[in-house]
């Protein structure tokens, strides 16, 4: 988890996100993943390999899971790769979501 958080960080801040835009932050522990993914209908397709990234239509798996977001009302998926991380900012800044 820790490298993780630091893989995370480093994308955040070679992005020059290092200044929060607003106070909120939709954000879930590793513990609760399967919970989360249960919750919304999700947890079968990432345990079976039907879920896939978005951007690079790689499988998802619970170790490369590094966000999971609504887009043209579905749920999708981003896994943690630097490329993937960076198209997703920018369809967050398409969409003036900052």
């Amino acid at each position: 988890m820790l490298k993780f958080r630091r893989q995370i960080l480093k994308f955040i801040f070679k992005r020059g996100y290092n200044k929060m835009k607003e106070n909120k932050l939709n954000a879930v522990h590793d513990k609760d993943l399967k919970d989360f993914l249960k919750s919304i209908d999700e947890l079968e397709k990432v345990k079976s390999g039907n879920a896939k990234c978005y951007f690079c239509n790689k499988t998802i798996t619970f170790d490369n899971i590094l966000s999971i977001f609504a887009h043209d009302k579905k749920v999708e998926f981003c896994c943690k790769t630097e490329d993937c991380y960076n198209k997703l900012m920018d369809l967050k800044d398409e969409k003036g979501n900052d």
